[in-house]
């Protein structure tokens, strides 16, 4: 019954996923489509937001007169705003909770749910950490909920160095922390972490500290390669390095996620957010390689596809229905 209104894009029926695109019903025609204006109000995961970022700025080569403005949050900052009809998208790291499909129902928002990519959270420290060969879920869970300001390298590892730990992580609105929560125990939200929303943000402040150790999206690692250093996780068969084929096979579980962004069903009704998912549906799996990311297996791309030009199937006939309708 929660899910009364939230549409989750999970179909059995597989649809090309290029004829899926072609064959939705749209108002504009190509010409209307080159002289697209209006806004699209975007906010959330910061993981997510490169993505997003991208297809934008590839949106706005075809549709200058579109004004995009994409805010981070967190994804629960950004599912809210969405929930209280503030933007037209949220971006997220992770599913919504069943609070927040609740809410959803009670503020009467539909809310379309499309996958993006694959995403494995990446734990790292700075080129300058050149002791930290490996850490197994065991280590990894201790330093994410012990008392940062009491652990040192050393009480991992004998070898390592007797200095503190300095754990930079996600803030409490983030979906990388509800998902590090949920695999390796939650934290005590009193006990000091570096944390920050803004994965950018997080990510420069990694590098600069020496004693860093840092949970992020495998896209800031892929994008400060030459900064950080990724740590090799031994879930209990051997380390495993995150990669794009580690990640995608799912060896990387459970550290593995998938990324997401939600919309609003009435704001597919206007022609410049409708055009956009368009956009980030075409042209997700080519930008999800590009960013860093792993792109859906085929098959879910299809459904995501179809799901997407159901729904604006659905609202063109609402259209047509109502012209028909008028006297």
């Amino acid at each position: 019954m929660l899910k009364g209104l939230v549409t989750v894009l999970l179909i059995a029926t597989f649809v090309a996923f290029g004829i899926v695109l072609g064959d939705v019903v749209d108002s504009e025609n190509t010409a209307r489509a080159e002289q697209l204006m209006g806004t699209i109000t975007i906010d959330g995961s910061s993981t997510v937001f490169p993505l997003v970022e991208a297809a934008a700025e590839s949106f706005r080569d075809h549709h200058p007169g579109v004004q995009t403005t994409i805010r981070v949050s967190g994804s629960s900052g950004g599912l809210a705003r969405l929930i209280r009809g503030e933007v037209d998208i949220a971006n997220a790291s992770r599913q919504l909770t069943e609070d927040e499909r609740r809410q959803a129902i009670e503020a009467e928002h539909q809310l379309l749910e499309l996958p993006l990519a694959f995403d494995g959270i990446t734990v790292v420290v700075p080129t300058a950490n050149d002791f930290v060969d490996r850490l197994d879920l065991e280590q990894l869970t201790r330093i994410w909920t012990a008392d940062p300001t009491t652990m040192t390298w050393r009480d991992i590892d004998p070898t390592w160095p007797d200095r503190p730990i300095v754990v930079y992580g996600p803030g409490p609105g983030s979906g990388t922390r509800h998902h590090l929560n949920h695999v390796l125990g939650a934290r005590n939200e009193l006990e000091p972490l570096m944390v920050d929303e803004d994965d950018y943000r997080l990510t420069h402040t990694i590098i600069s500290d020496r004693d860093a150790l840092g949970m992020l999206g495998h896209a800031y690692w892929s994008q400060n390669r030459d900064h950080l250093r990724r740590i090799p996780i031994d879930m209990g068969e051997g380390p495993v390095l995150p990669s794009r084929v580690t990640i995608g096979e799912g060896s990387y579980t459970p550290l593995v996620r998938q990324l997401y962004v939600y919309v609003d069903v009435e704001s597919l009704r206007r022609p410049a957010p409708r055009a956009f998912l368009r956009h980030l549906i075409a042209r997700g799996p080519e930008l999800v390689d590009e960013i860093g990311y792993v792109p859906l297996p085929r098959n879910l791309q299809q459904q995501v596809a179809t799901g997407l030009a159901r729904q604006l199937i659905e609202l063109d006939s609402e259209r047509v229905v109502a012209r028909l309708d008028t006297p």
